[in-house]
């Protein structure tokens, strides 16, 4: 029985092939963004730590729940499927739900990158100006495409009503809609790539252990995976202007959005997680130790011709104490007025033993040498 495509009555399909793919894709990623923020967020408020950027996050994960639920609702309306199955009462519904979607979009990836610049910020309190005027920036140009994107995806027709099939033109439109796609995606990829060079800049200029180092970074910087997908998707923002095809090709954008979004959820929250992962992994966030920091270590040097012998005796205080204390800000409570709860003060103590053996007979001289310093936490 052939289908009536004329048809404006409203009935859900099966979702197959590219739609069917769609569907999985965003209940894995909706599944999997949420444990990590609810993670995030139990260490969070366990650590007295919640603040902005956590205020941030879980405004883009609530967001981020409402844009997936459109990506699945579109499954079932024909995004994704060929036009042989998509019929008029299928396309008005594609209309209204095409126009949530995408304003959820646009919202979702302004909170999500907020965040993430406002805990670089954080990292950057103490760093030189520059680092923080280009994280001003950033967040600034985040909220200037906010601000030009939603009402394009509201207004796209006129009057808005005609996006679920009441009178109207929704046509006239689409070059709008293909040349702000092609900007939001051009901006995003280019503050992606920044969020990701930042971590790098920022802490090269940090006194901590090589290792930890490198961890962060990679931490700070799983924020380039998503702009993949970004990069992937501005290919297909063509397929807004098509005149067949259409449904199936926006079905691939619609999927790389999600991609996108739930993927920036993940690595924007993996460094509140480093407390998680040191528990589970004895190993994960030890930090490298030189041998005047490893403990009670021994060494002996013989000079030449002097017959001087010299005994060193080196012991570092409270070592574990201090690679326990070592997670930026991350573990930190956001303020204590005074900015204490982001110092930690290292008290190493060195005693060095001197055995002198002269002609005239063995000195033996004892000293002692403290040496404090401080580092960033």
């Amino acid at each position: 029985m052939v289908k009536d495509l004329t048809t404006t009555k409203y009935e859900p399909i099966q979702p197959e092939g590219l739609a069917l793919a769609m569907l999985v894709v965003t209940i894995v990623f909706t599944i999997i963004s949420s444990i990590v923020v609810c993670l995030r967020l139990y260490i969070r408020i366990s650590l007295h730590a919640f603040s902005i950027e956590d205020w941030l996050m879980l405004a883009g994960w609530i967001i981020n729940i409402g844009h997936n639920a459109a990506v699945v609702v579109l499954a079932y309306s024909g995004i994704g499927s060929h036009d042989d199955i998509i019929t008029v009462g299928m396309q008005y519904k594609i209309g209204m739900w095409t126009m949530i979607w995408q304003f959820l979009y646009v919202l979702d990836g302004a909170l999500i990158k907020s965040s993430i610049i406002w805990t670089l910020l954080r990292l950057a309190k103490d760093m030189n100006k520059k680092y923080r005027y280009a994280l001003w920036v950033l967040f600034a140009l985040t909220w200037i495409v906010w601000q030009i994107s939603w009402p394009v995806a509201i207004f796209q027709c006129k009057p808005v009503s005609a996006a679920w099939g009441k009178p109207g033109d929704c046509t006239s439109g689409q070059t709008v809609i293909l040349n702000v796609s092609y900007f939001v995606s051009a901006t995003n990829i280019f503050t992606d790539i920044s969020t990701t060079l930042l971590p790098i800049l920022l802490l090269r200029h940090l006194q901590m252990p090589k290792r930890m180092k490198f961890v962060t970074m990679g931490i700070l910087s799983l924020g380039a995976i998503a702009s993949v997908a970004t990069i992937i998707r501005i290919t297909y923002t063509w397929a807004y202007t098509i005149p067949t095809g259409r449904f199936y090709q926006i079905g691939k954008i619609v999927m790389l959005t999600v991609l996108e979004c739930d993927l920036g959820i993940i690595a924007g929250s993996m460094p509140m997680l480093r407390r998680l992962f040191r528990n589970l992994i004895p190993s994960y966030g030890a930090s490298d130790r030189t041998p005047g920091r490893s403990g009670d270590i021994n060494l002996v040097t013989i000079g030449g011709t002097s017959g001087r012998r010299t005994h060193i005796k080196l012991s570092n205080v409270d070592a574990s104490r201090a690679d326990r204390d070592r997670d930026l800000h991350f573990e930190d409570k956001e303020s204590n007025e005074d900015g204490e709860s982001t110092r930690n003060i290292i008290h190493v103590t060195r005693e060095v033993e001197q055995d002198s053996v002269s002609s005239s007979g063995l000195s033996a001289n004892r000293f002692q040498v403290a040496v404090s310093g401080s580092r960033l936490n």
